[in-house]
Parts: C-alpha cells; structure tokens; sequence
C-alpha cells in the first residue's frame, strides 16, 4: 500500500533568525523546536506564533513529548548514544546512554 502525503497549508515562522530546526515535538498546546548549533529549544504557540527560546546545557536534536508523563525525550546531537528525558521546564532529569 502506497501513501502520498499531502500539504494542506504553509505557515513560515515569525522568528526573524536562521535557525536550522532539526527535531519537533507537539504538547497539543505548543510546538518545541530544537536548534542544535545555537544549544536552544524555540518554543512556538498552536498557531505558530513565536513565545520563547530556551538555551540548553546539551546540544539536542531529536526531540518528542510523553503525553503520559509530562515530559520530553530528547537525543544529543553530538553525543548519539545519549538519550535524556527533560521536565515541562525542559530542565534534564535523566540521561540514558543506549
């Protein structure tokens, strides 16, 4: 069986920078963004609107939300056996190397 995806809409973010996003994870309020090269989550509203920038004490790529703990997932990019997992505040609570 064979999908194709289809895009329904377009929206460019309103942060004037050029970020280069590499992971996205959907709290099913806001949207987080990892920016690896800058050490930094871009938090964006549900409707896309910019709200906040986080700097980070790792380098994260790879990022996506556990609905049933309240937490997010994240791998490093520069260290790719390490996986840690952040509070709400995105602060680090736990670190995996796998």
């Amino acid at each position: 069986m064979e999908y194709t995806l289809q895009l329904t809409d377009e929206i460019a973010l309103q942060k004037d920078d050029l970020a280069t996003y590499e992971g996205a994870a959907f709290t099913g309020e806001e949207y987080y963004l990892t920016v690896p090269l800058e050490h930094s989550i871009h938090i964006y509203g549900a409707d896309f609107t910019f709200f906040t920038s986080c700097t980070c004490p790792h380098a994260y790529a790879a990022i996506c939300y556990d609905s049933i703990n309240y937490c997010f997932w994240v791998s490093d990019a520069q260290q790719h056996n390490v996986v840690y997992c952040l509070d709400s505040d995105l602060n680090e609570l736990q670190c995996f190397y796998v």
